[in-house]
């Protein structure tokens, strides 16, 4: 009686089976033997390693002012162990919008420009006449009045030369506006 040998099917079927049965065995012996820092170097990349746990967590700080637009962000380490106590006494203000492994990402709206809008005019001309911006750009989303009646030709040489390259004021909110308006009643004096 002849012996049949397999079908190529089987053949192949048996090879899997074989090289399953032979990468468990290794990812075991991997497992049990990474205590004694013996490592088999080709059965690494098959083995899940364990994510170190960090003592702190980042918690990132994401501030949008409403009225500009501008985004700032900071950053702060907290211990891993005081961050829902401190994200529980902050929540009334920020919103928790992302989180992975290794942060937090808190996000506030506050209805008013950022400082650098709230703290700074440029006084500048502007088609031939005298205009105000809040920053240092003179953007027409933040034009803050124009001044038609202090036209160009109006202004002495010197004058007229400073407010082509434009003129910053810088201080705090509730004084800036102040500086401006006593700096154009000096320009029409």
């Amino acid at each position: 009686m002849e012996k049949r040998r397999g079908t190529p099917y089987k053949k192949v079927l048996t090879v899997l089976v074989l090289l399953g049965i032979l990468t468990g065995v290794l990812a075991a012996v991997q497992f049990f033997l990474k205590d004694l820092g013996i490592s088999i170097p080709f059965v690494l990349p098959f083995v899940r390693q364990p994510v170190p746990e960090t003592a702190s967590v980042k918690v990132t700080f994401v501030t949008r002012y409403a009225k500009c637009d501008d985004v700032t962000t900071t950053s702060e380490e907290i211990s891993r162990d005081r961050v829902e106590s401190f994200i529980s006494t902050i929540s009334g203000e920020w919103s928790a919008v992302g989180k992975d492994g290794s942060g937090v990402q808190l996000l506030r709206t506050i209805d008013d420009y950022c400082p650098h809008h709230s703290r700074t005019r440029l006084i500048i001309l502007n088609r031939g006449h005298v205009a105000v911006y809040r920053g240092t750009t003179p953007d027409p989303r933040f034009l803050i009045k124009e001044y038609p009646d202090i036209r160009e030709s109006a202004l002495e040489e010197k004058c007229r030369d400073l407010l082509k390259k434009g003129y910053l004021i810088e201080d705090e909110p509730a004084l800036v506006d102040e500086k401006v308006r006593l700096y154009l009643e000096g320009i029409i004096d």
